[in-house]
């Protein structure tokens, strides 16, 4: 059942669509009118279309790390209207996780054993504030392929451990 409702500030339009075999209920907002609102819905559903024909079908089993990443980079986070800074440290980041031993490897095969033995090799010479940036860009990442791919994220049992650096004030 689709309808169309005005709270005063927003114009919502809220259906449940089905999509092979599974459902989703989805709203399109709009501070403008009903049309809008109508169109940011039916944006939000073909979307959703497009991440559910991606499951398992298009997709090649023997991504690596630096590929899937990079893919995931560009198609998820560049469109989000961000700096050029932000981009530059994204990317220079990526570079970084990409030298690691893991990131040569299939994505399907890699452990959380894996990551934390790196993020625990970066405690030992780098800042906090380094290694909370490679942990969260790990986590957005696995994340996203978790969600999409149907496995289970391997940063969920991984932890972000302390720099051992010794601060001199």
């Amino acid at each position: 059942m689709a309808n169309v409702i005005y709270n005063g500030k927003v114009y919502m339009y809220r259906e449940v669509v089905r999509y092979k075999g599974k459902k989703k209920r989805i709203m399109g907002a709009s501070a403008y009118n009903a049309r809008k609102a109508k169109e940011a819905f039916y944006e939000k559903a073909d979307k959703w279309r497009e991440e559910i024909a991606l499951y398992g079908n298009e997709r090649p089993k023997n991504e690596t790390l630096e590929y899937a990443m990079t893919d995931w980079y560009n198609t998820y986070k560049l469109p989000l209207g961000q700096t050029d800074t932000t981009i530059l440290a994204d990317k220079d980041t990526l570079k970084q996780i990409f030298t690691a031993d893991f990131a040569k490897k299939n994505v399907y095969e890699i452990t959380s054993d894996d990551i934390q033995k790196y993020l625990n090799d970066l405690a030992e010479d780098k800042s906090n504030s380094i290694i909370k940036k490679r942990f969260c860009m790990l986590r957005m990442f696995f994340k996203y392929f978790a969600s999409t791919r149907h496995i289970f994220n391997v940063m969920d049992v991984t932890c972000m451990p302390k720099s051992k650096i010794k601060r001199d004030y």
